[in-house]
């Protein structure tokens, strides 16, 4: 689940960014030239279909909105979308709009709604783009002039989980998306958005565990783990059989 958490905090930080970089832009050109700079990153770090349907941002108000968020599933998995979100809302603080050090007033992303797979090959979807934003991790240069950021609230608010293996996919649950609330993330000297990132999973991944084990994920995932386990010894088995009628 880490990567649902931080796709959306680098949704926030790329929205603030492209704004602060292009604010003498006219305000219609500017919500443009987010959401392109937006999709375009998001598609290409993450390999897979990635989509907003609008930005508006107002500088005088010192806030943004994305709306319609979608992230397509990877290939191999079902033509799901692996995370919807209704919208995100972001309040800045206009005066540090030029500073090191970005404070983010507040951010409200809203209905989160995630679909959890595991393939044939017992591999989650979620997984599969983890490892995938890792490699990009690990192939940019890190700068010292990199923005830092405070977030004074962050807040999930609606949405839900489905989980579900695509061997047997009648057998899905869906549970609420747990209600989080988070204050004065990066404090007091700023934190890169990885550091973010990383603060804010360590929570909601905690909280989405206890969510999902309350509505049986585990089992979910337990018969998945049966399943290929009898699928290799059937495989073992006919390998054997083949030595045995060569003998």
């Amino acid at each position: 689940m880490k990567t649902v958490f931080k796709v959306l905090l680098g949704l926030v930080l790329l929205l603030v960014v492209a704004a602060v970089a292009t604010r003498w832009f006219l305000s219609d050109k500017l919500d443009a030239y987010v959401r392109d700079t937006i999709v375009e990153s998001g598609s290409r770090d993450l390999q897979t279909g990635f989509n907003v349907e609008s930005v508006s941002i107002s500088l005088r108000r010192a806030s943004a909105k994305l709306e319609g968020i979608r992230i397509d599933n990877p290939d191999g998995y079902s033509d799901r979308p692996v995370l919807q979100v209704a919208s995100v809302l972001v309040d800045f603080e206009i005066t540090t709009i030029d500073d090191p050090v970005l404070v983010i007033e507040e951010v409200t992303i809203l209905n989160p709604v995630v679909n959890y797979e595991i393939n044939e090959q017992g591999v989650a979807n979620l997984d599969v783009l983890e490892e995938r934003i890792a490699r990009k991790s690990a192939g940019a240069s890190s700068s010292q002039g990199d923005r830092l950021l405070i977030i004074d609230r962050l807040d999930f608010r609606g949405g839900s989980i489905t989980a579900r293996a695509l061997r047997e996919p009648d057998q899905e649950l869906v549970f609420d998306f747990p209600v989080v609330f988070m204050t004065d993330l990066g404090s007091p000297n700023g934190a890169s958005p990885e550091q973010l990132g990383q603060q804010v999973s360590t929570v909601l991944v905690e909280r989405v565990i206890n969510a999902a084990k309350k509505a049986g994920v585990e089992s979910l995932v337990e018969t998945q783990k049966e399943r290929l386990l009898e699928r290799a010894s059937e495989k073992l088995g006919e390998k054997l059989d083949k030595l045995i009628d060569r003998d």
